[in-house]
């Protein structure tokens, strides 16, 4: 995928987020994905499109967040080719009533039109002391 292709598919990807619209979501999502989280996660790869649909697209946010707390934020997108990385930060309050402010980094690689792989990266500890270190990564029952 050139850049452009690419910049495309990581726009649409957010505005999708945004809507919630999950039947567009898995369109941009290659069948075999993989999300990759930091190491120090448990349960820190989510695979296939189904499973990393539901978490992106509102499983995580429900199981941590309190309702209609969640805001997202887009601070920069970089395209070069079928690489993306997104600088982005979220806010939220976690359901025991503690805030959460958190920068994130997404590394995006496209190919054949779809988002084929997914690195994260955030500060662990601050999760972890934030939300709690159980509720960190993806349950294995999802």
């Amino acid at each position: 995928m050139d850049t452009e292709q690419t910049r495309a598919l990581i726009d649409d990807l957010y505005a999708t987020l945004g809507r919630g619209d999950r039947d567009h979501l898995m369109e941009l999502l290659a069948p075999d994905i993989s999300w990759q989280m930091p190491a120090s996660i448990p349960n820190g790869t989510v695979h296939g499109a189904q499973r990393v649909a539901e978490q992106l697209g509102s499983a995580t946010v429900r199981r941590l967040f309190q309702r209609g707390t969640f805001r997202l934020e887009i601070y920069n997108v970089w395209v070069e080719g079928n690489i993306a990385i997104a600088q982005t930060g979220t806010h939220a309050i976690t359901q025991a009533g503690r805030k959460y402010d958190m920068e994130y980094v997404w590394v995006y690689t496209c190919a054949d039109g779809r988002i084929a792989h997914v690195r994260e990266y955030l500060d662990t500890k601050l999760a972890a002391e934030v939300i709690g270190e159980a509720n960190i990564g993806v349950p294995d029952s999802v």
